[in-house]
């Protein structure tokens, strides 16, 4: 099917459902420390959902014994051990590209921890990926946040906590799924200006 440009008026009824949305007024100061401090909540307290999800994305290791969720580690926005399973790092992109070297920086630290790893890239968007190097890339993976939407629905039998955080997050879901609408609607052109999502 061939892609088309949304109408203004379907990207404006969309960005209304944002604007009426709490928890998209709540991450308008810092989008990715939002996203990143949510799902640090809910894999440290859940832990048969942090089981679930390295199941689905990590590799086993018998001799990782540790269970850990750390915000900023190594400057990574979520890195996650979990018994049996590799070590996996979450660096969120929500609408921004890569820093300076950024993923460069990130793998030689992990590296340091002298086992396998995963890298997660968790977005909205497409990345530009080549200017990254072949060793770096081979490290990390995108996981765009409509199939972080999906596994969470999928999980959600897992998450055991009191009512108002379990309806916390089946809000986060559907935030992320109207984030998810919204990006898909916008096929800027190459001569497009740069715009930046913000409240008013």
């Amino acid at each position: 099917m061939k892609e088309r440009r949304a109408s203004y008026e379907e990207i404006k009824a969309v960005l209304q459902e944002l604007h009426e949305d709490l928890l998209f007024t709540l991450m308008a100061s810092d989008k990715e420390l939002f996203h990143s401090n949510v799902h640090g909540r809910i894999f440290s307290k859940n832990e048969k959902i942090k089981n679930a999800f390295f199941k689905k994305f990590s590799s086993q290791n018998e001799a990782q014994k540790e269970s850990v969720v750390i915000r900023e580690y190594k400057h990574i926005d979520l890195f996650m051990q979990c018994p049996g399973y590799n070590p996996i790092a979450i660096e969120n992109k929500l609408f921004a590209d890569f820093g300076d070297k950024q993923l460069e920086r990130y793998t030689e630290s992990l590296n340091s921890l002298k086992t396998d790893w995963h890298g997660i890239l968790l977005t909205l968007k497409s990345l530009n990926m080549g200017d990254i190097s072949g060793d770096v890339q081979e490290n990390w993976f995108v996981i765009t946040y409509s199939e972080f939407a999906i596994f969470l629905k999928t999980h959600m039998d897992l998450i055991v906590v009191e009512e108002f955080e379990r309806e916390f997050v089946v809000r986060y879901i559907n935030l992320i799924e109207k984030l998810d609408k919204f990006t898909s609607l916008l096929l800027p052109l190459e001569t497009d200006p740069r715009l930046e999502l913000t409240i008013s």
